[in-house]
């Protein structure tokens, strides 16, 4: 049996297949459950992630990726462009620092509006935020919660770049004008 220390790509490639247009895994050995040789790998935890097992130990299927395409594992974190978890196809993920890949995720379960960087103030308006370098910085408060969200997102790209959460992909840098409100 292998080491459990440090995988390597040739061991991954040996053990699974990656399809780098559809993200999904094949298994191509396994010692303890012939049955499992040419069925997807891996399982969903409940938070929405794809572990897969590999010699006993587990791992993201977006950081092995990493390592089966170039052999070496992600800096940082494995981040999914377009925030869909499950969606490793390699023109998906991108190598992410903490901060850049906690940007682009959606707004907090807890968030009642569902807007990121948007919360209803107790006398009926509407407070945009941002946090960049671990600092809450106000966008201003609004009437409507709509003008609170494109303003929030206007100043993710400013702040964050590519890393912005923009889930419709309307607000763009300089154009506020192309949001319809």
């Amino acid at each position: 049996m292998k080491s459990r220390s440090k995988l390597t790509q040739k061991r991954l490639q040996e053990v699974l297949r990656y399809d780098p247009n559809t993200g999904k895994w094949t298994r191509l050995q396994n010692h303890i459950r012939s049955d499992l040789i040419g069925k997807e790998a891996g399982y969903i935890i409940t938070r929405g992630y794809r572990y897969i097992a590999v010699d006993r130990k587990t791992y993201r299927d977006s950081r092995l990726a990493f390592l089966y395409m170039t052999g070496k594992w992600p800096n940082g974190e494995a981040e999914h462009k377009d925030t869909n978890k499950l969606n490793c196809k390699w023109n998906n993920l991108r190598e992410a620092t903490r901060a850049q890949n906690t940007s682009n995720c959606g707004p907090r379960k807890t968030n009642k509006l569902g807007l990121k960087g948007v919360h209803r103030l107790n006398d009926g308006r509407f407070k945009a935020q941002i946090q960049t370098e671990k600092k809450k910085m106000s966008l201003g408060t609004f009437v409507c919660p709509l003008m609170a969200s494109i303003t929030y997102q206007l100043a993710a790209l400013e702040h964050h770049g590519e890393f912005a959460y923009n889930p419709t992909g309307t607000v763009k840098k300089g154009e506020l004008n192309s949001v319809k409100i």
